[in-house]
């Protein structure tokens, strides 16, 4: 399982004129091995998504732990600081429920 986002726009009658897919994840592959990503949610500015995914995709070999866990990724592709695509936030997390609305209220 891999997390797509899936952009449209519309013509002037409401139907559908072009579709661009991007597949954020996109870790169907040998190098790094075939995992699940799953229950994607974005934070209030968009500009991240939060995922429960299996392993960790920096998580250095020797120390691999196998699970699920709570991991964040800028939608735009950058790494973080740590020269990796995705940061993991909770070892072991699941059902990840992000900010949004958080903001919303003082």
């Amino acid at each position: 399982m891999d997390i797509w986002v899936i952009e449209f726009d519309l013509d002037g009658s409401g139907s559908v004129s072009n579709v661009i897919t991007e597949n954020i994840t996109e870790t169907n592959t040998v190098n790094p091995p075939d995992r699940q990503e799953t229950l994607p949610t974005w934070s209030p500015d968009d500009s991240r998504i939060m995922y429960m995914g299996w392993d960790y995709l920096c998580q250095p070999q020797s120390n691999k732990k196998r699970g699920y866990n709570l991991i964040i990724r800028n939608v735009n592709g950058d790494d973080f600081p740590e020269s990796c695509e995705e940061k993991m936030i909770v070892e072991g997390g699941r059902s990840p429920s992000w900010w949004r609305g958080a903001n919303s209220n003082p």
